[in-house]
């Protein structure tokens, strides 16, 4: 655990504290994430997920058909997944360091301005047509109603814009958490024929995979929370909001607080033979089960709040993606993946996707 005291003295620029990952819990916090919850963490069977769960599948269904026209060739996956603008740089989780990445935040700022510029229209139309009584669709009529009946006087457009950016941010982490399971069972085949064979079980070669399939594809989950472990991403640093104490050392309010993640994933204490890919320590008798220790996402009500997405996405695109192809690495080409970073190059990792 890293400690940093005068977290008031940090100035993280104007994007810093608007965003859900480095903000106070204020009021206007707890808002916005009571507002993005139904939209991040849809309940089973709820309108929402059904509704995710149909994106799921016609999105991936035609990424994979442009996949299928390089006809075996291999295939720099990554654009097809997202197009990466956060890359995960020190500055992200150590926001003092800022002076040292101007030319890259001036680079950022650019995206960004790109961004808002495509997103305004959008917001801005939905603002003008909304009508009371109106049924939210997606997360940006939520925001559009909250702002129109006047349900919190904090929330404004311009907040409005902020969340919507976290949105975007969080798309971006789920597709380079993507390459990175794509990379770990490129190369074992042995893992990606276990996966199939829950794929068959469930859909017994008649549908697509689904999001309700989860639950009966125990070995598939398992695969997906062995490479969340693996990478060992930073944690989104805490703050103490009153003065406390860990294992006799004074914490007073407003400290900074880091949970080292590495070491929480990686302990032999805590793991038995940390440093390899073994899906199965997270399988009990065919159940897929979490220690007490692994909380990647942090925990408490900070936690973080697309952690969901993470999994129901992650699940979903490959599943698909293994029930059509096969995955074989490419020679020549190196499959090792970094751990403790948040993203990846665009270029990186080429896969070969066989029929």
């Amino acid at each position: 655990m890293i400690i940093r005291k005068k977290f008031e003295n940090v100035n993280i620029g104007d994007f810093g504290f608007r965003t859900l990952a480095f903000c106070d819990w204020s009021e206007l916090q707890k808002t916005r994430r009571e507002l993005l919850k139904d939209h991040t963490c849809p309940k089973i069977f709820s309108t929402k997920f059904q509704q995710l769960d149909t994106f799921i599948n016609e999105e991936t269904n035609h990424m994979l058909h442009l996949i299928s026209t390089f006809h075996n060739k291999p295939v720099a996956f990554k654009p097809f997944l997202l197009h990466t603008l956060n890359q995960g740089y020190s500055v992200d989780f150590m926001p003092w360091m800022l002076p040292f990445y101007r030319r890259h935040f001036n680079q950022f700022h650019k995206w960004t301005k790109y961004i808002r510029n495509f997103m305004a229209p959008i917001v801005n139309e939905r603002y003008c047509t909304w009508k009371p009584g109106k049924k939210n669709y997606d997360y940006i009529d939520t925001l559009i109603r909250t702002i129109r009946r006047k349900e919190d006087k904090e929330i404004n457009l311009e907040i409005a814009m902020f969340s919507l950016e976290d949105v975007i941010g969080g798309h971006s982490a789920i597709a380079n958490f993507l390459m990175k399971v794509f990379a770990y069972i490129a190369v074992r085949p042995e893992i990606q024929m276990r996966i199939r064979e829950e794929i068959k079980s469930v859909t017994k070669e008649m549908r697509n995979v689904r999001l309700t399939d989860r639950r009966s594809m125990p070995f598939t989950e398992a695969v997906i929370l062995e490479t969340i472990r693996l990478i060992a991403s930073p944690i989104v640093p805490h703050v103490a909001s009153q003065d406390s104490s860990i294992a006799g050392y004074k914490i007073r309010k407003g400290t900074l607080i880091f949970l080292n993640n590495y070491e929480l994933n990686y302990s032999p204490e805590l793991w038995e033979n940390p440093e390899e890919f073994y899906p199965e320590r997270f399988l009990i008798d065919g159940y897929l089960v979490k220690p007490d220790h692994f909380f990647p996402f942090s925990s408490g009500r900070r936690s973080c709040i697309g952690y969901k997405m993470v999994q129901l996405l992650s699940f979903s695109i490959v599943s698909l993606t293994l029930q059509k192809f096969q995955i074989k690495p490419v020679e020549g080409c190196s499959y090792e993946v970094p751990v403790g970073n948040l993203a990846l190059s665009y270029d990186t990792f080429k896969f070969q996707f066989i029929p």
